[in-house]
């Protein structure tokens, strides 16, 4: 049987004692007495504790530790409360729910079974959250496979247009042979295209060259990274790229995670514009967000009831176009950097279109931050300057959704 570890925060001898006699009876347990905060906090930090047994006077001291602990470690430790009788009925009704069980000294003969049923619901709960974790972790491994493919058939159109024009600049510098100022007309645009698939190319490799370690990642490079491997779409669909960078911030980050990142949010952007429009790209420091960075477009935008939802597992817009995993992982990498997203979005005819805003607010992540102050202000007929915004990311006019 395995030997269980039991903390006792106890100012009463008398009271450990008792219990202890008891608890050895009937179960393999290691008994530990504290009397004080640091004793109590000394020995969750010695090792792994099964469980902790505590007192009416010091209960929310102990709770607070506990609810500390959970949080900086997602461990839990259940918790029962070992009072008197006269306090027993108190905390029932306002005990928080981090305290298992409620159980005073007359009740002795209950103590061994409530505490074999708390640790074994605790541990069956761990074993849960194992199995999730293992879980999103195949999920996240499974959308990088979805987005690969997605990613090739976007390689093809994006080389194939080229790759074609190439063919019929051939075919007319073939036709005009007598011209030599056609043919090296038709040469130097052949060249042209060649260049396009070679920078096509070196986009790729930037996405799957990734290096397994973090480094220091210029934000204004993957968006350029995204709007060149995007230029046919773009192009094809008349799509104009606003340019707003006014921050040279460098991330902390593996590059390939921020390019993927970066570029489910791109890729959705100009799908919901199939006549065109304006994509704004935005990056600068506010007060809160060090740096700040928003992809606008004047797309459809996305129904009202929709919002709340985006970022959720399987949860998708575009019906049976979508997989319901490109946004999921999108938040599940800004929220590993620190960053909060915001969304706006309205419907209205003549006004309507999407803004994600990207906090980056993690001071740990953030390495270089700097200003320049000679680009240009956004035009007020810009998609965000339309809405109305503040240096919070709070918008105005439409519908708007926050996720941590």
């Amino acid at each position: 049987m395995t030997r269980m570890k039991i903390v006792q925060w106890e100012n009463q001898p008398e009271r450990f004692l008792s219990a202890k006699q008891v608890l050895q009876q009937n179960m393999a347990a290691e008994h530990i007495a504290v009397g004080s905060a640091e004793a109590f906090r000394s020995s969750l930090e010695s090792g792994p504790v099964d469980l902790v047994l505590a007192s009416g006077s010091v209960l929310a001291d102990a709770v607070a530790q506990l609810s500390a602990l959970e949080e900086a470690e997602h461990r839990r430790i259940p918790l029962i409360a070992f009072v008197s009788t006269e306090d027993k009925s108190r905390l029932l009704a306002t005990s928080d729910p981090i305290v298992f069980d409620v159980i005073d000294i007359s009740e002795l003969d209950r103590l061994p079974f409530s505490v074999t049923r708390a640790v074994a619901l605790n541990n069956s709960r761990e074993a849960t959250n194992s199995e999730l974790e293992a879980a999103k972790e195949l999920l996240l491994s499974s959308q990088k496979s979805v987005a690969i493919g997605r990613l090739l058939v976007s390689i093809a159109h994006e080389i194939n247009n080229p790759l074609e024009a190439i063919a019929n600049l051939l075919f007319l510098g073939q036709r005009n042979v007598s011209d030599p100022e056609q043919v090296a007309r038709c040469l130097r645009m052949a060249e042209g295209e060649l260049q396009r698939v070679g920078d096509i190319t070196k986009q790729i490799l930037h996405f799957h060259r990734d290096t397994k370690t973090v480094q220091e990642v210029r934000l204004d490079d993957v968006l350029e990274s995204i709007v060149s491997l995007y230029r046919n779409r773009l192009e094809m669909r008349q799509i104009e790229i606003v340019r707003q960078y006014r921050s040279q911030a460098s991330i902390l980050a593996h590059p390939g995670e921020l390019r993927q990142a970066f570029s489910n949010l791109v890729a959705n952007a100009i799908d919901a514009m199939p006549h065109g429009g304006k994509l704004t790209l935005r990056l600068r420091d506010t007060r809160h967000c060090k740096p700040s960075v928003t992809i606008a477009d004047q797309g459809h935008g996305i129904a009202p009831e929709a919002l709340p939802r985006l970022g959720e597992l399987l949860f998708t817009t575009k019906g049976e176009g979508g997989t319901g995993f490109g946004l999921w992982v999108t938040y599940q990498i800004l929220k590993k950097y620190g960053a909060s997203v915001r969304v706006h979005s309205s419907t209205r005819l003549g006004r309507s279109g999407t803004t994600f805003m990207l906090c980056f607010s993690d001071s740990d992540s953030v390495v270089v931050k700097r200003e320049d102050e000679s680009l240009s202000q956004m035009s007020p007929r810009d998609p965000l300057a339309r809405v109305g915004r503040d240096d919070r990311g709070t918008l105005e006019g439409g519908h708007n959704a926050k996720t941590a």
